[in-house]
């Protein structure tokens, strides 16, 4: 089921609660939150061509008071070009998931653990400049923002 594809990628970001607090996943989107008032949504979009999703849109939403912000990030910004053993793509290959009829997965190359790291990373940057922030006393009588 093409739902269950999008949510298994998506899990490989942000599974185990390693970027949003309470993370779920509906549909083709996982959302999240930032604070108390503060929530995420993330899903994969198509930026050029139907059916090759070749970016990650970040939504920061106010629960109360709608859209913030939002950031798109392309794969190939992040990854660059990827090289492969096809030799059909001698010059490499944009990552990209590919929907093709019920079939969803990742087109010539599949992202490393390292790469999901990498964009874990460029997502979790991105979110910290919203979330809410909190001083908290650290045991040895200093402050310490968390």
């Amino acid at each position: 089921m093409i739902h269950t594809t999008f949510q298994n990628e998506l899990n490989k970001i942000f599974g185990n609660d390693s970027v949003f607090d309470n993370t779920r996943f509906v549909g083709r989107a996982c959302y999240g939150s930032l604070g108390a008032d503060l929530k995420a949504s993330a899903q994969f979009v198509s930026l050029h061509i139907s059916s090759q999703y070749d970016a990650l849109k970040i939504n920061i939403i106010n629960r109360t008071e709608g859209a913030v912000d939002s950031v798109t990030i392309r794969f190939k910004e992040l990854w660059g070009n990827k090289f492969t053993n096809n030799p059909n793509f001698r010059e490499g290959v944009s990552p990209h998931l590919w929907l093709d009829g019920d079939k969803l997965e990742w087109y010539v190359y599949t992202p490393t653990n390292t790469d999901f790291e990498e964009l874990r990373e460029a997502v979790s940057e991105y979110t910290e400049l919203f979330r809410e922030q909190t001083m908290e006393q650290q045991q040895g009588g200093g402050m310490q923002m968390t």
